[in-house]
Parts: structure tokens; C-alpha cells; sequence
């Protein structure tokens, strides 16, 4: 109404009141976890005006994406390494002000050798890249999509069957060091292609974007992970940690959660931890049981320590123990984030009789055979990693088996076993999972998955492809001269212009709205004319232009 009387837009008639129970119910949503997938759902339903209600066992937010810090620094205990494909969790990070910084370079540490090499690029020769695209286009083209179920029976194959059958042994030579490393496995047994693939994936290899937050190859946030979930954490209105959840009731009335500290009452419930992990806590069908059993997890080692002799200013991977026939429980990598810093992050599998107890023994002694010693073990942290399953299972249909529980029993699934284990792909299936079903169409139901060939009118407003500077530019000097009645010098100061905070949130809420992202409330103070808000909102969007001599640029 304020904003109609100063610029004298007609101000619509007040709407009826909402009716209990109608089209426009603002449904209580108990989200169990704290970790990316759980955070993720809550943002998205706060932003629909749900009221949520997030449980985590754990002390503190993150999850796998823990952070401490030494000496004042963070360090990553699990995500960490962000490619030019990780454009939700930039828009999350620029939405909620928490800055990237780029990441230290990923190296190949041979045993014995007396300086690290770059990855074998044998894939990226345009033979076996082409076979792979191919391949990709005719069997598989949904890949790059969130979740695993539309490509899970194409890719169901053992992976080394896989790779052999198709002619794309090069494409593990390449990336089959920096997958182990990461915590997915040895590229052996029945190990299906679709997790290999999807990580391949989400490495870049098809993306078009020259960067991406202004970083030209793999960037990381700034302060540590766990700084973000924080941010996140703390917009929500009722985040609970250290909570023991003690059951769960689910009926045609609703949902009862009863836990440590006290029971919440909802409409609806959704789960982020694998399946398997709370199965016994939930009033679970024979069919959620039959699917908690064929759970795979990774057993996978994070160890913070201090250590001399080893290379630094990287991100390091232990091929000695990455091959695919190498054996489990050794160092398969390390990463030294800080110049100035003794302190590494070392990751390694688990195996038969290693433990908490001896975990640093073993690191020490990979570590000396690397050419490094192990001065101190600050921390150790164990990881049940990489929920999975096996490519019988996936050949059968069990991952479209999982996708067809959601909604049942007032209950939906996320998390790294749905969207894959690793940040961006929890992200975006996070996002995915929240606008399918509780996205009020016009009866007030979740809009579900858009048939094929039909376009999801909430995105029908935004531009088909993400817009350069020029064009938000334009956009942007169009939106003020409607607020303010003149016409905008685009290098003259914003202070000239929008001089209420009425002006401000007009254009920082349409301006989101265009661009698919909710635009910091700020960036509109924060910079100080047109061109350089559109500059750095190209930035975030993966454009690589640089900034004229002499613009500041935040």
C-alpha cells in the first residue's frame, strides 16, 4: 500500500481471509537432519511460507559439511572442492552473503615421486570425448539433472564392465583418482557406472560456463562449509540440535515425532538421512524396511593433523592407493589449504580392525611413505559415506521404487542417497524435491514433476538463459526509472536514485524474481552504481567479463 501511494501504482483490494484447511494452508514440515539435504528443504519451505521444524542429532549444523578450525582457520572435514557446475549452491551462498574464495589446486602424489603431475587428460583427447558424448546423448541424457532415478537402469552396469564395454577406459584414467579420493569407492566389483558418471559429471565436463562466481576453475567458500550452514541455520525460524529423535508416528491426521526433547506435531515429514540410519525410528512399511536393507555406505576416514614434508598449497591425491585395484584403509588423499599453515586434511578408507584407536598409526605410516611425517592428530572423524546401491538393485528399478514412496504416509525422502553425495547434487535435489510437492498449484497440492515437453510456469518469467551484464543492466536501469520517474545515469551513484528502502526491496524482489535467486537485500547499498550491480550479478551467473580499470567490485 506504501509502495502504491508514493509512486501511484493502483493498489489491489485486500483478498478474503484464508480458509483452515484450504488452498492456501501453511503446512508445519518436520525435517529431520541439519546437514545440506535438511537445511536445503527448509529454506525452500520457509521461503513458501511453511513453517518448519528441523531436528538434528548432532551439536552443531553441517553435517558432511562439517568445518573446524585450528589457529583461527577453517578447515573442511567433507565438502570442500566446488567446479564450475555448482551453480545452486552459488546462488545459496550469494543469496545469504557468504563469500567464495578459489580452491587449491588437485594434484596426483605417486609414491616416490619427487614432484606431483596433473591428471592424466588422456579422456579429454577428442576421440574418447566424443564416444563418451555420444553415449551420453543417446543413453543417458538427463544425467546432468537432479537425481539419480532417470538414468539409475541405463547405468545400473558394474562400472568396470562398463568402462570396458563402451570403450571409455581413458575416462578412468583421468577421473578415477580424484572419484576414489573423494569417497565413492574403488572403480571395481559391482560398483554401478551411474555413481562414476554422475560424478563426471558434475566435474564440468559440458559446462559452458567460462566461470562461475567470478572464479575461473574450482573454488571453495570462504571461512569453511560450515560458516554457510550457520547462515542458513540461523534465517530459519526453529532449528533443534543435539535432539535424539525416539519415533516417529505417522497417520491420516499427521505426523507425531517424539524426541529427547519434547514431540512436534506436523503435517508432513521429511527424512535426509539415508533411509537405512533411521528405519527403526519410523512406524516403517515392509516396503521402506525391503529398501533400508540394500543401503550401501562407504566406510571413509577424515583426519585433521599436523604435518611436515609433504607438498603443500594443494589438494593431493594418493594414486598408490586410488588405483582400482589398490587396498582399502590407506591415505587415498590430502589437502593443504594454507601457506603459512602445518595443518592438513587427509582422507582414507576404512577396513578390517581399523578404528578410531589406530586410524593416526596408519595415516602415519602412508605418510612416511609418501616422504612426510605425522607431528600430531588433532581430530578424527568417521563418515558412514556415500549411501548406494548395488547394480542388481538399480537394474531392478529400486531408485524409481524410493521416488515412488514420496509423498506416502505424509513422508518424503532426500539426501545424498536420492540426489547423490556431494553438495551441489543434495542442493539442487533439495530445491528439486520442495517445488514438486509443496509448491501450491491452484487446488492448493504440490505441482508434481512437469510432464515432458511443458515448461514449469514459475520459471516461464525468467530469462531462458542466464542473462549478461548488459542485459541486467538494461533491466535494471528500466525497474529504477519506473520507481523513480527519471532516467538513470548507470554510472552515477544508486544513492541518487533510490533513495527510500521501499524503492530498494521493489527492485531487490523483482530483480530475484527475474533471475531465478533471491538477490542479497543489500547488493543494492552495498555497490555503488547500476553497472557494477550488474557486473557482479553477471559474475555469480557465470560470466567472465572484467570489470573496467578502477571499478570497485565487492
Amino acid at each position: 500500500m506504501a509502495h502504491g501511494a508514493r509512486t501511484g501504482a493502483a493498489t489491489p483490494a485486500p483478498g478474503p481471509a484464508a480458509v483452515p484447511g484450504g488452498p492456501d494452508r501453511r503446512l508445519t514440515v518436520c525435517v529431520i537432519g541439519a546437514g545440506a539435504a535438511g537445511l536445503t528443504v527448509a529454506h525452500e519451505l520457509d521461503r513458501l511460507n511453511h513453517r518448519t521444524v528441523v531436528l538434528e542429532s548432532e551439536p552443531e549444523v553441517g553435517g558432511k559439511s562439517a568445518s573446524i578450525h585450528v589457529d583461527g582457520r577453517a578447515y573442511d572435514l567433507g565438502a570442500h572442492i566446488c567446479t564450475p557446475q555448482y551453480a545452486e549452491l552459488v546462488r545459496l551462498a550469494a543469496e545469504l552473503g557468504v563469500d567464495t574464495e578459489d580452491a587449491t589446486p588437485s594434484r596426483v602424489h605417486d609414491t616416490g615421486g619427487t614432484t606431483p603431475r596433473i591428471p592424466d587428460p588422456a579422456f579429454f583427447r577428442p576421440e574418447a570425448f566424443a564416444r563418451y558424448a555420444r553415449l551420453r546423448a543417446e543413453r543417458f541424457p538427463r544425467i546432468d539433472r537432479p537425481g539419480l532415478a532417470h538414468s539409475a537402469r541405463e547405468l545400473a552396469v558394474p562400472v568396470a564392465e562398463w568402462l570396458r564395454g563402451n570403450g571409455l577406459d581413458d575416462m578412468a584414467a583421468s577421473l578415477g583418482d580424484g572419484y576414489t579420493a573423494s569417497g565413492y569407492g574403488h572403480l571395481r566389483g559391482d560398483l554401478p557406472a551411474l555413481y562414476f558418471v554422475k560424478y563426471a559429471e558434475m566435474t564440468g565436463l559440458f559446462s559452458t560456463r567460462r566461470q562461475l562466481a567470478g572464479h575461473a576453475g574450482t573454488f571453495t567458500v570462504r571461512d569453511g562449509f560450515a560458516r554457510l550452514w550457520r547462515r542458513v541455520a540461523d534465517a530459519l525460524p526453529d532449528v533443534r540440535t543435539g535432539v535424539r529423535i525416539e519415533s516417529v508416528e505417522r497417520t491420516g491426521q499427521g505426523v507425531t515425532v517424539r524426541t529427547s526433547g519434547g514431540t512436534v506435531h506436523a503435517d508432513a515429514l521429511v527424512v535426509t538421512p539415508s533411509p537405512d540410519r533411521v528405519a527403526h525410528l519410523l512406524d516403517a512399511t515392509a516396503e521402506e524396511r525391503d529398501i533400508a536393507a540394500r543401503i550401501r555406505t562407504v566406510d571413509y576416514y577424515t583426519v585433521v593433523c599436523r604435518i611436515s614434508g609433504l607438498f603443500r598449497e594443494g589438494f593431493y591425491l594418493a594414486s598408490e592407493h586410488t588405483a582400482a585395484a589398490a587396498e582399502p584403509g590407506h591415505c587415498v588423499a590430502y589437502h593443504h589449504r594454507y601457506a603459512d599453515s602445518d595443518v592438513y586434511t587427509c582422507y582414507l578408507y576404512g577396513a578390517d580392525g581399523l578404528d578410531h584407536t589406530n586410524v593416526g598409526a596408519r595415516l602415519g605410516e602412508d605418510v612416511a611413505r609418501m616422504g612426510g611425517r605425522v607431528e600430531e592428530v588433532l581430530l578424527v572423524r568417521r563418515w558412514p559415506f556415500m549411501p548406494h546401491f548395488s547394480s542388481a538393485d538399480l537394474a531392478a528399478g529400486v531408485l524409481d521404487r524410493v521416488e515412488n514412496l514420496q509423498g506416502r504416509n505424509r513422508t518424503y525422502y532426500a539426501g545424498g542417497l536420492l540426489g547423490y553425495e556431494l553438495i551441489e547434487t543434495t542442493v539442487a535435489y533439495s530445491r528439486d524435491l520442495v517445488g514438486r510437492f509443496f509448491s501450491a498449484g491452484p487446488d492448493g497440492a504440490g505441482t508434481g514433476p512437469v510432464p515432458a515437453g511443458e515448461v514449469d510456469t514459475a520459471e516461464a518469467t525468467r530469462p531462458a538463459a542466464a542473462p549478461d551484464s548488459v542485459e541486467i543492466l538494461e533491466w535494471l536501469l528500466k525497474r529504477i526509472a519506473a520507481e523513480t520517474g527519471e532516467s538513470v545515469d548507470p554510472h552515477a551513484p544508486l544513492d541518487d536514485y533510490l533513495m527510500d528502502s521501499l524503492a530498494v526491496a521493489e527492485v531487490q524482489g523483482q530483480l530475484s524474481e527475474w533471475l531465478g535467486f533471491r538477490v542479497s537485500p543489500t547488493l543494492l547499498l552495498e555497490l555503488p552504481t547500476a553497472d557494477a550491480v550488474a557486473r557482479h550479478l553477471a559474475g555469480l551467473l557465470g560470466e567472465s567479463q572484467p570489470a573496467p580499470p578502477g571499478q570497485a567490485l565487492r
